[in-house]
């Protein structure tokens, strides 16, 4: 008889927990000023080292060729307008933002998707070094060879305590082949 009671007491709990809604808001809590960017990578990171996280957006997609940013937090505000905006406007996919370089700031990889002719043209994806807490407006490394790439990801691939970026293309065609990971120039 004791295992049913708990049996049902447990199902009554169970009911009532999932009946439950999540307490989201409905209203957005921060919007950005730019438009027509298509937005597809995005990452919490904190770019300074100030303590608060930054966000940090990988643009263009398929649709448009866009620049990259980055809104730095005031004290844990994000502003409206991107605080660092790439140099280039690419068709980008997706971003990974780690210290690659060891230097103690995280540095800003994308993934650029296709080349400057749309569609049937491929593109080198590239690293924004980070210099003292912003990344350089320019890239300053990219892949070896143009490809199509969506997604970028930094990890530690051969386990020596480096960090080394990461895409499906580039795990394939150089990793496996022995290529070395990107260094600064």
């Amino acid at each position: 008889m004791k295992p049913l009671i708990t049996c049902i007491i447990f199902n009554i709990l169970f009911s009532i927990i999932n009946a439950a809604e999540v307490p989201l808001d409905d209203t957005t809590f921060w919007e950005s000023s730019e438009v027509n960017v298509y937005s597809t990578g995005m990452i919490w990171r904190d770019c300074n080292n100030d303590g608060y996280i930054d966000g940090f957006f990988s643009n263009g997609n398929d649709i448009v060729r866009a620049q990259n940013y980055i809104y730095v937090s005031n004290y844990g505000t994000l502003p409206s307008s991107a605080s660092w905006y790439s140099a280039n406007s690419e068709f980008t996919g997706h971003c990974s933002v780690g210290d690659v370089d060891d230097d103690g700031y995280p540095d800003f990889a994308v993934s650029n998707f296709l080349g400057s002719g749309g569609f049937g043209t491929m593109m080198r994806s590239n690293i924004y070094f980070n210099n003292d807490g912003i990344p350089e407006s320019s890239p300053g490394w990219y892949t070896g060879d143009s490809m199509y790439t969506f997604s970028c990801a930094y990890g530690d691939v051969d386990g020596d305590g480096v960090i080394n970026i990461l895409d499906v293309t580039y795990l394939i065609n150089y990793l496996y082949k022995g290529s070395p990971a990107p260094v600064k120039k």
